[in-house]
């Protein structure tokens, strides 16, 4: 029942009361109805002062829920009330500023940057009883950023007199959302007046939105109690059901057919949520026709009218993807992780390193093969984050060179030379994976060089070499036939020699490659030479494979005698880097996903201190940015509140001896600028193949918001508690005395004169029987509230 209502009903009690006693004989000037009087003029007050009471007291919890930044000017131009989003634009001394001191201070100005009138301010405008919405405004915060504002306002009524508005700004500038928001605010600043005047309307859009969120969440979420029956379930939770919501409510999960392989676990949480006050999780996973479904879920106590455990809130949520995605990683690694370690050549993934201009100054090793690991002479966890300088020294030319071009241009690259540090000729292939990643793949040419050079000096000595050489080596005349071909043919093609010589070269080459061996061969009869040349050729059992080929021309007496080439098989190496390239790709997704995600990751080594190994790039949500942490800088418990690092603390929580694998708690954290904020954090132990644990995972979950609905909820509840109590004490009060008055009506001997006083008597029992239906129908606001919070 509303104020209005409420004053009206008792003005009636008050007018049929002096007629009850007139038509009584008692005189009107009576000490009966002055006291009568006095005592319901005191009720009224003492439930007026309650009720604005509680106004003020709801006001600022839902002004400081509201995202857009809202602020009340009274009657004098005079700031009397800001919103924390407001606080944090126009800076926390607005509160008592008069309008002029706030235009100075944040600039407000129209949108072709004309200064503004006080006069022509919203909260000026408003003041005649006019509402204004859909003022366009630039603002200069107090970061001094400029901002474009969606200003709108409206009276602020009490008593049926204007006592000053009500402000709202909305940041409008992102345009293709400005009318959308523009809406926005209205709805909301509508809503929030209302809020001022109704505390039962409040309520049940307080309660209307609940139930909306409940139903646009993802997650299914369930109300259980200790007995295993259902009190609620949202859309999502009911689909997995298979019921319709109204169909669940009272029912067992038994009775609904539920599986016992996802509930019986879920009860176990339910019970200890019971028995402990606390959350409880766990995992779950339904085996289904379809396939297989993975669940992480959490029990949440929820509070009862006597201050006990009236239910639990379960919360579903299907990890389904996740878990395959992790499969699939890890398929991954285990099928391309041998292919990388055995291949010949030595292949390393490198960092780049670049200066505040962009450009390369040096690389960190972030992986390499075993051949990597015999060439340097060092395992690969020793090398994991050095630089190249550190461990290699200045970089010889071209391989310099070469990772420089690449690292600039993310082109692959190519290079043979012979590096002094190692005695060896080296071929070094180096191609981008990504930003800010290089592959570089190097193989012992030494061979090939001295057959090369060999070659040059005496035919024999080349043959000599031809023979023991890995690579195929070959020569031809100027029309393609070949002239010679090396054993190592046989082991690349399965070809024997004789079977190819007088054969032309073009024969075994495959289509896709015909094209590239033409005019390479045609480069060489110019005298030029062709290195790199991938060509695609037929094996002699019919199967594919990749030969990189060198060509260069043999001369004799001024001309070109015939062709010399040289072909390694690099089509296992080809196979390994298009897989490190895909899995490059799904790493990159995979990251994406993480960041994309409003938890915040992050993976401690298990040592003292917990240093942060990894955290995922959302933490910019509370000003941090990943390079703090996983440089050392900061840990997880250095920004929790000191209050609360007791929970975290390594010796404490996070301890090995613990048979504990998930843990989920919540605390306060300071953000970089200082601000509280409350957070869930849900880890997971990770143990090596000894049991022993290796690190924890898990992720980071801002509820500040929600902790201040459930404040706000909790003192709902009791101001209905407390109207309760004065309805019913003003009821009684009332029918007291007319209890007195009906008993003189019964003594009177006038019958007319009495019928009437009954007759006064029923129309003020009636509009008592008003007063009793409100705080009936305020009991019954707070039962459903509380049955369904």
């Amino acid at each position: 029942m509303s104020e209005e209502t409420t004053c009206r009903a008792i003005e009636d009690v008050r007018r049929c009361l002096e007629d009850l006693m007139r038509a009584s004989g008692i005189p009107p000037d009576s000490e009966m109805l002055d006291e009568f009087s006095a005592r319901i003029d005191a009720l009224y007050s003492q439930h007026a002062a309650e009720t604005d009471a509680a106004i003020d007291g709801w006001h600022p919890t839902i002004l400081d829920v509201l995202a857009q930044q809202i602020f009340l000017v009274d009657a004098e131009d005079r700031v009397t009330r800001a919103n924390r989003a407001a606080r944090q634009v126009l800076g926390d001394g607005i509160a008592g500023m008069d309008l002029s001191r706030v235009m100075q201070r944040a600039a407000i100005r129209s949108p072709d940057g004309r200064p503004l009138g006080k006069k022509e301010l919203p909260g000026c405008r408003t003041l005649p009883e006019e509402e204004t919405a859909g003022m366009r405004v630039l603002i200069t915060d107090r970061q001094g950023k400029t901002k474009s504002m969606l200003a709108s306002a409206s009276p602020l009524i009490s008593g049926g007199e204007q006592i000053g508005s009500v402000v709202g700004l909305q940041d409008i500038t992102d345009l293709a959302a400005a009318e959308t928001e523009r809406r926005h605010l209205l709805r909301q600043m509508r809503a929030a007046t209302a809020d001022l005047l109704e505390l039962s309307a409040d309520l049940d859009r307080e309660r209307q939105n609940l139930t909306r969120i409940l139903s646009s969440l993802p997650d299914r979420v369930m109300i259980i109690d200790a007995d295993g029956r259902l009190s609620y379930a949202n859309p999502p939770a009911a689909r997995y059901i298979g019921r319709k919501p109204e169909e669940i409510a009272g029912r067992t999960w038994q009775e609904l057919g539920m599986p016992p392989e996802v509930m019986e676990g879920v009860m176990a949480a339910v019970r200890s949520v019971f028995a402990s006050g606390g959350q409880a999780s766990g995992e779950a996973c339904h085996v289904r026709a379809d396939g297989v479904l993975h669940f992480e879920y959490i029990a949440t106590p929820l509070p009862g009218a006597d201050g006990g455990i009236a239910a639990a809130l379960a919360t579903f949520r299907d990890v389904s993807d996740r878990r395959r995605l992790e499969s699939a990683l890890s398929d991954a690694e285990k099928k391309y992780r041998p292919l990388f370690e055995r291949m010949r050549e030595a292949v390393y993934i490198l960092q780049v390193v670049r200066d505040g201009d962009g450009n390369p100054i040096d690389y960190r090793y972030l992986d390499l093969n075993r051949q990597g690991e015999a060439a340097l002479g060092r395992a690969a966890a020793e090398l994991a984050g050095m630089s190249v300088h550190d461990v290699y020294g200045e970089l010889e030319e071209p391989l310099s060179g070469l990772m420089n071009a690449v690292a600039r241009s993310g082109e692959p690259g190519h290079t043979e030379f012979y590096s002094h540090a190692l005695g060896q000729y080296l071929e070094v292939t180096a191609y981008s994976p990504e930003a800010n990643r290089l592959a570089l793949i190097s193989s012992d040419i030494t061979a090939r060089k001295l057959a090369e050079e060999g070659l040059q000096a005496s035919e024999e000595k080349f043959r000599t070499i031809a023979q023991r050489s890995f690579d195929v080596i070959a020569t031809s005349d100027p029309e393609g036939r070949i002239t010679y071909v090396s054993p190592a043919v046989e082991r690349a093609l399965g070809y024997a020699p004789e079977e190819l010589i007088g054969t032309c070269l073009q024969e075994i080459i495959l289509p896709s490659s015909q094209r590239a061996f033409r005019q390479a061969h045609d480069a060489v009869l110019e005298g030029k030479e062709a290195e790199c040349l991938q060509l695609e050729v037929r094996k002699k059992d019919g199967g594919p494979a990749v030969l990189e080929v060198n060509c260069s021309p043999i001369a004799a007496g001024g001309a070109i005698a015939g062709i010399q080439c040289t072909g390694r098989d690099i089509t296992e190496r080809m196979r390994v880097e298009a897989a490190l390239r895909d899995a490059a790709r799904r790493m990159q997704d995979l990251e994406f996903i993480v960041n994309s995600s409003p938890a915040i990751a992050f993976r401690c080594r298990a040592s003292p201190g917990l240093p942060v190994e990894f955290i995922s790039e959302n933490v910019a949500v509370f000003g941090y940015s990943p390079e703090e942490f996983t440089g050392g800088h900061l840990s997880l418990r250095d920004i929790a509140h000191p209050d609360d690092r007791g929970r975290i603390d390594a010796d404490t929580l996070h301890t090995p001896q613990d048979d504990r694998d998930v843990f989920a708690f919540q605390y306060r954290i300071f953000t970089c600028s200082g601000e509280v904020r409350w957070v869930e954090e849900r880890t997971w132990m990770r143990r090596d193949e000894g049991g022993a644990v290796s690190c924890y995972q898990g992720i980071i979950m801002d509820i500040t918001e929600r902790k201040a609905l459930d404040a706000a909820k909790q003192q709902a509840y009791e101001r209905i508690e407390q109207n309760i109590e004065q309805f019913a004490i003003l009821g009684d009060h009332i029918r007291h005395p007319l209890q007195v008055i009906l008993a003189q009506a019964d003594l009177m001997e006038d019958e007319a004169t009495a019928e009437k006083i009954h007759e006064q008597v029923r129309r003020i029992d009636a509009l008592v029987k008003r007063l009793d239906q409100g705080w009936i129908e305020s009991r019954k606001i707070r039962e459903y509230l509380q049955r369904n919070d």
